[in-house]
């Protein structure tokens, strides 16, 4: 009998794995959309917090290898309309267990979810996460380069700040690699409902 119990045990495991790596599979590559990323923020010469929504995000999923793999590592860029902010940009590791989508974002606190309310398909990725069950809905890329955005902690300024602070250059051209200080301080991340 306990033999008969571990066998049965087994099969399910091979079988979950085997649809996380299918999931996995689906997952890689590039995708666009509606992630809802937010940061929130004060200008230095205020204390009241605003908090500004992306427009839209790119993910980009990288398995550890090409096959059979659930897990890999990640990379996000948030565009913002509004707000001192362009864009934000975070790599992340993510794994597959049990169908939960994991992505572990690097020194990004309160960008950390886990997906398993979800639909993939290889063209169209679309569910919900978090307690506020906060809806997502990405499609497929053909290609998407994330080498040219740099970490939130060197995120370019828009323009406006210059005209209303006087702080200087807020964007840094091509090549320089001097950083502008803004006059902002970004107090969190993360991922929410609007």
């Amino acid at each position: 009998m306990t033999l008969a119990m571990a066998a049965i045990a087994a099969v399910c495991t091979f079988t979950s794995c085997d649809d996380d790596e299918k999931t996995a599979m689906r997952l890689s590559g590039e995708w666009e959309g509606e992630f809802y990323a937010y940061y929130e923020y004060y200008y230095k010469s205020e204390r009241t917090p605003r908090r500004e929504y992306a427009s839209n995000t790119y993910m980009q999923f990288v398995p550890d290898h090409l096959f059979g793999s659930t897990k890999g590592t990640g990379y996000e860029v948030d565009f913002y309309n509004d707000g001192p902010i362009e864009y934000m940009f975070y790599e992340f590791d993510y794994k597959i267990t049990d169908g939960v989508l994991y992505l572990t974002y690097f020194d990004a606190e309160g960008m950390d979810v886990a997906i398993q309310d979800y639909r993939l398909s290889y063209d169209r990725f679309k569910g919900y996460f978090g307690e506020n069950r906060s809806s997502f809905e990405l499609y497929k890329l053909d290609s998407f380069d994330h080498t040219q955005y740099v970490s939130p902690f060197k995120a370019r300024a828009v323009d406006y700040i210059n005209e209303y602070y006087g702080c200087g250059r807020t964007r840094v051209a091509e090549g320089d690699a001097e950083e502008t200080e803004l006059p902002i301080e970004i107090i969190s991340h993360g991922h929410h409902k609007r």
